[in-house]
């Protein structure tokens, strides 16, 4: 058994990559839904490529801030999993989500689902929030 100890930090939104498209409706419900709680921290690889987020992103944009609360991850770490909820990408890999988003080259919004694979199985990525804190914690993989 591993155990990583993530910490959400303050990054800045000028140096996220996104590699997914966003859907403005989706957008506007994310603000909605944010404005009368605090949002969890989006999820970042180490080169600053977003794994969950994107909507939380651009709606901090949208509102002119410059910062947003963010957990980092190593993508190419075994542990983490790559879904695809569009079969047109079924064959593609973390690379893949790497370069073009390096390039500039989005995927369609909502497209890949990054996983955790823990000893309970595997939970999206987005929920690793709830095991975390501004100190870090446990985190308890296989």
């Amino acid at each position: 058994m591993f155990k990583l100890y993530p910490m959400v930090k303050w990054v800045q939104l000028d140096e996220l990559i996104p590699h997914e498209d966003i859907d403005i409706s989706h957008m506007y419900k994310i603000g909605i839904i944010s404005g009368h709680k605090k949002v969890a921290p989006i999820i970042i690889d180490t080169t600053g490529i977003i794994l969950d987020g994107h909507h939380r992103v651009a709606w901090r944009v949208f509102r002119g801030m410059s910062r947003i609360r963010a957990i980092e991850v190593d993508m190419f770490d075994p542990r983490v999993v790559l879904r695809w909820r569009n079969p047109t990408y079924a064959n593609l890999h973390k690379y893949d989500v790497l370069s073009r988003a390096l390039r500039g080259e989005l995927f369609p919004s909502k497209t890949t689902q990054f996983m955790i694979r823990t000893v309970d199985g595997e939970i999206p990525i987005g929920k690793i929030h709830r095991k975390v804190t501004t100190v870090g914690c446990d985190i308890h993989y296989n």
